[in-house]
Protein backbone atom coordinates (compact mmCIF):
# COMPACT_ATOMS: atom_id res chain seq x y z
CA UNK A 1 0.00 0.00 0.00
CA UNK A 2 1.23 3.21 -0.89
CA UNK A 3 2.55 5.35 2.11
CA UNK A 4 -0.16 7.94 1.69
CA UNK A 5 -3.00 5.37 1.42
CA UNK A 6 -1.50 3.69 4.61
CA UNK A 7 -1.37 7.23 6.28
CA UNK A 8 -4.92 7.03 5.71
CA UNK A 9 -5.40 3.91 6.93
CA UNK A 10 -3.77 4.73 10.16
CA UNK A 11 -6.47 7.98 10.79
CA UNK A 12 -9.52 5.87 10.03
CA UNK A 13 -8.21 3.39 12.65
CA UNK A 14 -7.31 5.81 15.06
CA UNK A 15 -10.85 7.66 14.42
CA UNK A 16 -12.22 4.12 14.80
CA UNK A 17 -10.96 3.72 18.65
CA UNK A 18 -13.62 6.23 19.40
CA UNK A 19 -16.13 3.07 20.13
CA UNK A 20 -13.40 1.60 22.87
CA UNK A 21 -12.50 5.40 24.20
CA UNK A 22 -15.93 7.22 24.37
CA UNK A 23 -14.43 10.04 22.46
CA UNK A 24 -12.34 11.11 19.24
CA UNK A 25 -9.04 10.12 19.98
CA UNK A 26 -6.29 12.69 18.55
CA UNK A 27 -3.25 12.23 17.02
CA UNK A 28 -1.41 13.16 20.61
CA UNK A 29 -3.78 10.42 22.36
CA UNK A 30 -2.06 7.54 20.16
CA UNK A 31 1.42 9.13 20.16
CA UNK A 32 0.73 8.57 24.09
CA UNK A 33 -0.78 5.56 23.54
CA UNK A 34 2.17 4.20 21.52
CA UNK A 35 4.52 5.42 23.68
CA UNK A 36 6.08 7.94 20.94
CA UNK A 37 5.89 10.37 23.50
CA UNK A 38 7.69 9.20 25.54
CA UNK A 39 10.80 7.90 23.48
CA UNK A 40 11.40 10.93 21.58
CA UNK A 41 9.13 10.36 18.85
CA UNK A 42 6.27 13.28 19.44
CA UNK A 43 4.02 13.41 16.53
CA UNK A 44 4.78 10.38 14.58
CA UNK A 45 1.42 9.44 14.22
CA UNK A 46 0.94 13.09 12.02
CA UNK A 47 3.73 11.85 9.93
CA UNK A 48 2.59 8.98 9.09
CA UNK A 49 -0.75 10.15 8.60
CA UNK A 50 0.47 12.70 6.11
CA UNK A 51 2.80 10.35 4.46
CA UNK A 52 5.44 12.41 5.81
CA UNK A 53 7.48 9.10 7.60
CA UNK A 54 8.20 6.22 5.55
CA UNK A 55 10.27 2.74 5.81
CA UNK A 56 8.62 2.13 9.50
CA UNK A 57 10.47 0.88 11.74
CA UNK A 58 9.44 -2.81 13.42
CA UNK A 59 8.75 -1.36 17.18
CA UNK A 60 6.56 1.53 15.12
CA UNK A 61 4.42 -1.01 13.88
CA UNK A 62 3.63 -3.37 16.65
CA UNK A 63 2.63 -0.48 18.52
CA UNK A 64 0.52 0.44 15.94
CA UNK A 65 -0.91 -2.48 15.93
CA UNK A 66 -1.37 -2.98 19.86
CA UNK A 67 -3.49 0.67 20.66
CA UNK A 68 -5.57 -0.14 17.31
CA UNK A 69 -5.95 -4.05 19.13
CA UNK A 70 -5.94 -5.47 16.33
CA UNK A 71 -6.85 -9.45 15.78
CA UNK A 72 -4.29 -11.59 15.14
CA UNK A 73 -5.37 -11.47 11.12
CA UNK A 74 -6.13 -8.36 10.87
CA UNK A 75 -2.19 -7.84 12.46
CA UNK A 76 -1.09 -9.38 9.12
CA UNK A 77 -3.38 -7.03 7.02
CA UNK A 78 -1.68 -4.38 8.66
CA UNK A 79 1.87 -5.12 8.62
CA UNK A 80 1.23 -5.46 4.70
CA UNK A 81 -0.36 -2.42 4.35
CA UNK A 82 3.02 -0.38 5.70
CA UNK A 83 4.86 -1.73 2.89
CA UNK A 84 5.19 1.19 0.37
CA UNK A 85 4.15 -0.56 -2.75
CA UNK A 86 1.43 0.42 -4.92
CA UNK A 87 -1.23 -1.60 -5.06
CA UNK A 88 -1.16 -2.30 -9.22
CA UNK A 89 2.61 -3.89 -8.79
CA UNK A 90 0.72 -6.03 -5.45
CA UNK A 91 -2.34 -7.48 -6.98
CA UNK A 92 -0.77 -8.13 -11.00
CA UNK A 93 -3.31 -10.15 -13.36
CA UNK A 94 -3.07 -12.96 -15.85
CA UNK A 95 -1.14 -12.01 -19.03
CA UNK A 96 -4.09 -10.70 -21.72
CA UNK A 97 -6.82 -11.14 -19.07
CA UNK A 98 -9.26 -8.47 -17.93
CA UNK A 99 -10.37 -8.63 -14.22
CA UNK A 100 -14.12 -9.31 -15.42
CA UNK A 101 -12.09 -12.76 -17.73
CA UNK A 102 -10.56 -13.88 -14.61
CA UNK A 103 -13.89 -13.89 -12.77
CA UNK A 104 -15.45 -15.72 -15.23
CA UNK A 105 -12.45 -18.17 -15.24
CA UNK A 106 -13.16 -18.71 -11.44
CA UNK A 107 -16.94 -19.09 -12.08
CA UNK A 108 -16.27 -22.20 -14.22
CA UNK A 109 -14.01 -23.52 -11.99
CA UNK A 110 -16.84 -23.03 -9.22
CA UNK A 111 -19.38 -24.67 -11.57
CA UNK A 112 -17.21 -28.35 -11.76
CA UNK A 113 -16.67 -27.92 -7.44
CA UNK A 114 -19.43 -30.45 -5.67
CA UNK A 115 -19.69 -28.83 -2.61
CA UNK A 116 -21.47 -25.29 -1.12
CA UNK A 117 -19.16 -22.91 -2.17
CA UNK A 118 -19.44 -18.94 -3.36
CA UNK A 119 -16.36 -16.32 -4.03
CA UNK A 120 -16.50 -13.12 -1.65
CA UNK A 121 -14.47 -9.75 -2.61
CA UNK A 122 -12.35 -7.70 -0.14
CA UNK A 123 -15.94 -6.60 1.49
CA UNK A 124 -17.51 -9.88 1.85
CA UNK A 125 -19.82 -9.34 -0.81
CA UNK A 126 -21.13 -12.19 -2.55
CA UNK A 127 -19.38 -11.88 -6.34
CA UNK A 128 -20.68 -15.43 -7.11
CA UNK A 129 -22.50 -18.29 -5.85
CA UNK A 130 -23.65 -21.90 -6.80
CA UNK A 131 -26.54 -23.15 -6.57
CA UNK A 132 -25.39 -25.71 -3.37
CA UNK A 133 -25.03 -22.63 -1.14
CA UNK A 134 -27.84 -21.34 -2.11
CA UNK A 135 -29.61 -24.45 -1.24
CA UNK A 136 -28.37 -24.99 1.77
CA UNK A 137 -28.83 -21.65 3.32
CA UNK A 138 -32.47 -21.79 2.06
CA UNK A 139 -32.35 -18.55 0.00
CA UNK A 140 -35.55 -18.07 -1.75
CA UNK A 141 -35.28 -16.98 -5.18
CA UNK A 142 -36.95 -13.12 -4.41
CA UNK A 143 -34.33 -12.65 -1.99
CA UNK A 144 -31.58 -13.61 -4.76
CA UNK A 145 -33.74 -11.45 -7.21
CA UNK A 146 -33.55 -8.22 -4.57
CA UNK A 147 -29.61 -9.21 -4.50
CA UNK A 148 -28.96 -8.94 -8.06
CA UNK A 149 -30.90 -5.37 -8.32
CA UNK A 150 -29.87 -3.85 -5.23
CA UNK A 151 -32.00 -3.36 -3.29
CA UNK A 152 -30.46 -5.19 -0.36
CA UNK A 153 -26.68 -6.01 -0.05
CA UNK A 154 -25.73 -8.83 -1.42
CA UNK A 155 -23.38 -9.27 1.67
CA UNK A 156 -21.92 -12.25 3.36
CA UNK A 157 -22.92 -10.16 6.94
CA UNK A 158 -26.21 -8.53 5.35
CA UNK A 159 -27.70 -12.48 4.78
CA UNK A 160 -26.48 -13.90 7.28
CA UNK A 161 -27.97 -11.44 10.06
CA UNK A 162 -31.14 -11.08 7.93
CA UNK A 163 -34.55 -11.50 9.69
CA UNK A 164 -36.07 -12.89 6.28
CA UNK A 165 -33.85 -16.07 6.40
CA UNK A 166 -33.15 -18.48 8.13
CA UNK A 167 -29.06 -18.68 8.35
CA UNK A 168 -29.10 -17.18 11.74
CA UNK A 169 -31.28 -19.29 13.44
CA UNK A 170 -29.68 -22.42 11.67
CA UNK A 171 -26.53 -21.20 13.43
CA UNK A 172 -27.98 -20.11 16.62
CA UNK A 173 -29.35 -23.96 17.31
CA UNK A 174 -25.79 -24.83 18.09
CA UNK A 175 -23.65 -24.43 21.54
CA UNK A 176 -21.09 -22.47 19.63
CA UNK A 177 -23.26 -19.72 17.98
CA UNK A 178 -21.90 -16.76 18.86
CA UNK A 179 -18.43 -17.84 18.51
CA UNK A 180 -19.44 -18.15 14.30
CA UNK A 181 -20.99 -14.94 14.77
CA UNK A 182 -18.12 -13.30 15.86
CA UNK A 183 -15.80 -14.91 13.38
CA UNK A 184 -17.68 -14.20 10.62
CA UNK A 185 -17.26 -10.49 11.22
CA UNK A 186 -13.47 -10.92 11.64
CA UNK A 187 -13.17 -12.36 8.73
CA UNK A 188 -14.64 -9.29 7.15
CA UNK A 189 -12.43 -7.08 9.05
CA UNK A 190 -9.59 -8.66 8.11
CA UNK A 191 -9.98 -8.97 4.48
CA UNK A 192 -11.40 -5.61 4.33
CA UNK A 193 -8.40 -4.05 6.50
CA UNK A 194 -6.44 -2.94 3.50
CA UNK A 195 -9.91 -1.15 2.14
CA UNK A 196 -11.02 0.88 4.87
CA UNK A 197 -10.54 4.21 3.35
CA UNK A 198 -12.55 3.49 0.14
CA UNK A 199 -16.02 5.25 -0.21
CA UNK A 200 -17.61 2.13 -0.84
CA UNK A 201 -16.57 0.57 2.76
CA UNK A 202 -17.84 3.31 4.78
CA UNK A 203 -21.60 2.87 2.69
CA UNK A 204 -21.03 -0.68 3.03
CA UNK A 205 -20.56 -0.26 6.90
CA UNK A 206 -22.90 2.66 7.20
CA UNK A 207 -26.33 0.72 5.77
CA UNK A 208 -25.01 -2.49 8.21
CA UNK A 209 -24.74 -0.67 11.35
CA UNK A 210 -28.12 1.67 10.40
CA UNK A 211 -29.89 -1.09 8.41
CA UNK A 212 -33.77 -1.38 7.08
CA UNK A 213 -33.91 -4.93 8.96
CA UNK A 214 -32.91 -4.14 12.60
CA UNK A 215 -32.17 -7.62 13.32
CA UNK A 216 -28.85 -6.62 10.99
CA UNK A 217 -28.08 -3.75 12.50
CA UNK A 218 -28.04 -5.11 15.89
CA UNK A 219 -26.13 -7.79 15.17
CA UNK A 220 -23.58 -6.42 13.33
CA UNK A 221 -23.17 -3.57 16.33
CA UNK A 222 -22.60 -6.19 18.79
CA UNK A 223 -20.28 -8.43 16.58
CA UNK A 224 -18.27 -5.28 15.31
CA UNK A 225 -17.65 -4.44 18.98
CA UNK A 226 -16.79 -7.62 20.21
CA UNK A 227 -15.09 -9.35 17.74
CA UNK A 228 -11.23 -7.64 18.87
CA UNK A 229 -11.91 -9.36 22.05
CA UNK A 230 -11.82 -12.96 20.86
CA UNK A 231 -8.66 -12.97 18.79
CA UNK A 232 -8.52 -16.52 18.81
CA UNK A 233 -11.42 -17.19 16.92
CA UNK A 234 -9.92 -14.83 13.87
CA UNK A 235 -8.87 -17.65 11.85
CA UNK A 236 -10.20 -20.36 9.52
CA UNK A 237 -10.30 -23.48 11.94
CA UNK A 238 -12.49 -21.29 14.43
CA UNK A 239 -15.18 -21.81 11.70
CA UNK A 240 -16.72 -25.02 12.69
CA UNK A 241 -20.55 -24.72 12.04
CA UNK A 242 -22.73 -27.21 13.72
CA UNK A 243 -26.21 -25.79 11.14
CA UNK A 244 -29.60 -27.25 12.31
CA UNK A 245 -31.44 -27.08 8.98
CA UNK A 246 -34.58 -27.02 8.92
CA UNK A 247 -34.68 -29.50 6.45
CA UNK A 248 -32.42 -31.73 6.74
CA UNK A 249 -31.67 -31.37 10.53
CA UNK A 250 -28.03 -31.21 12.18
CA UNK A 251 -25.24 -30.52 9.70
CA UNK A 252 -21.35 -30.55 10.63
CA UNK A 253 -18.87 -28.43 8.44
CA UNK A 254 -16.18 -26.48 8.07
CA UNK A 255 -15.41 -23.30 5.65
CA UNK A 256 -12.16 -23.48 3.91
CA UNK A 257 -11.30 -20.44 2.21
CA UNK A 258 -8.72 -19.71 -0.77
CA UNK A 259 -7.20 -16.59 -1.53
CA UNK A 260 -6.85 -15.75 -5.59
CA UNK A 261 -4.97 -13.19 -6.56
CA UNK A 262 -6.58 -10.93 -9.67
CA UNK A 263 -5.46 -7.75 -11.09
CA UNK A 264 -8.49 -6.09 -9.43
CA UNK A 265 -7.25 -7.44 -5.93
CA UNK A 266 -8.31 -10.07 -4.04
CA UNK A 267 -10.77 -12.53 -4.53
CA UNK A 268 -11.67 -15.45 -1.98
CA UNK A 269 -13.35 -18.59 -2.17
CA UNK A 270 -15.22 -20.09 0.26
CA UNK A 271 -16.25 -23.64 0.42
CA UNK A 272 -17.79 -25.88 3.18
CA UNK A 273 -16.68 -29.09 3.49
CA UNK A 274 -18.67 -31.83 5.36
CA UNK A 275 -17.31 -33.06 8.91
CA UNK A 276 -19.23 -36.20 9.26
CA UNK A 277 -20.83 -39.17 6.76
CA UNK A 278 -24.78 -37.80 7.54
CA UNK A 279 -23.47 -34.42 6.35
CA UNK A 280 -21.64 -35.75 3.36
CA UNK A 281 -24.04 -37.96 2.06
CA UNK A 282 -26.61 -35.05 2.28
CA UNK A 283 -23.89 -32.97 0.53
CA UNK A 284 -23.49 -36.02 -2.02
CA UNK A 285 -27.49 -35.94 -2.80
CA UNK A 286 -27.95 -32.10 -3.21
CA UNK A 287 -25.52 -32.39 -5.62
CA UNK A 288 -26.91 -34.98 -7.46
CA UNK A 289 -30.13 -32.77 -7.35
CA UNK A 290 -28.26 -30.11 -9.02
CA UNK A 291 -25.84 -31.22 -11.34
CA UNK A 292 -26.35 -30.34 -14.97
CA UNK A 293 -25.19 -33.18 -17.73
CA UNK A 294 -21.48 -32.22 -17.79
CA UNK A 295 -21.66 -32.93 -13.74
CA UNK A 296 -21.25 -29.13 -13.56
CA UNK A 297 -23.13 -27.37 -11.11
CA UNK A 298 -25.17 -23.79 -11.67
CA UNK A 299 -23.26 -20.27 -10.66
CA UNK A 300 -25.25 -17.58 -9.96
CA UNK A 301 -23.63 -14.09 -10.38
CA UNK A 302 -24.66 -11.53 -7.60
CA UNK A 303 -22.54 -8.67 -6.44
CA UNK A 304 -21.19 -6.16 -8.35
CA UNK A 305 -16.91 -6.26 -9.03
CA UNK A 306 -14.58 -5.06 -8.80
CA UNK A 307 -14.46 -1.80 -6.88
CA UNK A 308 -14.84 0.65 -9.55
CA UNK A 309 -18.78 -0.80 -10.43
CA UNK A 310 -19.56 -0.72 -7.00
CA UNK A 311 -18.53 2.95 -6.40
CA UNK A 312 -20.30 4.28 -9.84
CA UNK A 313 -23.08 2.10 -9.92
CA UNK A 314 -24.38 1.62 -5.90
CA UNK A 315 -23.33 4.55 -4.24
CA UNK A 316 -25.44 7.42 -4.63
CA UNK A 317 -23.73 10.36 -6.16
CA UNK A 318 -24.77 13.09 -3.47
CA UNK A 319 -23.84 11.08 -0.70
CA UNK A 320 -21.13 11.42 1.73
CA UNK A 321 -19.39 9.18 4.25
CA UNK A 322 -19.95 9.88 7.77
CA UNK A 323 -18.39 11.34 9.97
CA UNK A 324 -16.89 10.73 13.54
CA UNK A 325 -18.60 7.15 13.46
CA UNK A 326 -18.14 4.42 15.92
CA UNK A 327 -16.09 2.31 12.98
CA UNK A 328 -14.40 5.85 12.00
CA UNK A 329 -14.54 8.28 9.59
Amino acid sequence: MEWGRFGHLVRELRLALRWRYGRRVRQEDLDALCGFSRTGRKGMVGRIERGEKRCLEEDVLVALADAFHLTRMERREFFLAANGVAFHHVYTGRHHMTPEQELELLCRRLSYLHLPACILDPFADIVATNWLMVRLHDISSEILQEAIRGKIFPNLLYLTFSSRLAIYEMIRGNPNWEEILISVVQFFRRISLQFRTTRYWHFLVEHLWNAPDHQVARFFRRYWTEAEHWPDLDGNLSRHYYLTHPRWGPLNLITLVAEEITGAGPLYIVVYAPTDLNTMKILYSLAQEESRPDSSIPVMRLALWPLEKKEEIWIPPEWQPPVDTMWGG
